[in-house]
């Protein structure tokens, strides 16, 4: 959001219900509810431009199928998949079906990450010093959220959108493959930019002022 910023951009980061430290994550019982939220923000706010991040990545195409006049563009880093696409990777299914994550899941109850999804899946790229200053940040998750998306249970059709799309992949993602990212690019008819290198988070590796810049290049394109 700094670089971001210090090109000019007004931005806005929104701190999704559960994750506001307002409430449970457990209480949020379907993507919808996170679609509705960021849909209110949108539609009462100017014109914007939507980096979303994992699960982020599909709420934002949500909104951008359900608030065209509003949305001017998306950006998905390592989005989540919408209905069809595969929504992780083999080694991430692999850990959601230990019943340590399978059960807050299926109870719809807070969902956290354990030390080894953090350390093999979500944060593997990262080097030891970044890895522990970021592993005791983590948030949890509601399980109804978890579930919906292993289940890919949210439609998203490119007709609904109007507005281009960025997606952004990275190559060594343990969490979501770089497979479904091309895919998904299909579907939108959208263009993809692969991360080499990169993990789940590539916001937090040494070479994220690259992607960034594209990022914001390519923003740039969709209102020029």
């Amino acid at each position: 959001m700094q670089l971001a910023r210090q090109h000019g951009w007004a931005t806005r980061a929104i701190n999704l219900p559960g994750h506001d430290g307002k409430a449970n994550p457990s209480s949020v019982t379907s993507i919808h509810d996170y679609v509705e939220f960021v849909e209110g923000v949108v539609s009462s706010s100017d014109p914007v431009i939507i980096i979303g991040h994992s699960v982020g990545g599909l709420i934002a195409q949500a909104v951008a199928s359900r608030c065209p006049k509003q949305v001017k563009g998306l950006v998905l880093v390592n989005s989540g998949m919408p209905r069809y696409i595969r929504p992780i990777t083999l080694k991430a299914l692999g850990y959601a079906l230990q019943w340590q994550h399978l059960k807050p899941i299926l109870l719809g109850r807070n969902l956290m990450p354990s030390p080894a999804v953090q350390r093999n899946v979500l944060l593997q790229t990262l080097d030891a010093e970044s890895y522990s200053s970021v592993r005791d940040r983590f948030i949890g998750a509601s399980g109804w959220i978890a579930l919906g998306t292993l289940t890919t249970s949210y439609p998203i059709h490119r007709q609904h959108l109007r507005c281009p799309v960025q997606v952004v992949a990275s190559m060594c993602d343990q969490f979501i493959p770089p497979s479904s990212q091309r895919r998904l690019a299909a579907k939108l008819r959208a263009s993809i930019y692969h991360v080499p290198g990169a993990g789940h988070f590539p916001m937090l590796e040494d070479n994220w002022s690259v992607t960034c810049n594209m990022i914001l290049n390519r923003v740039g394109g969709f209102v020029g």
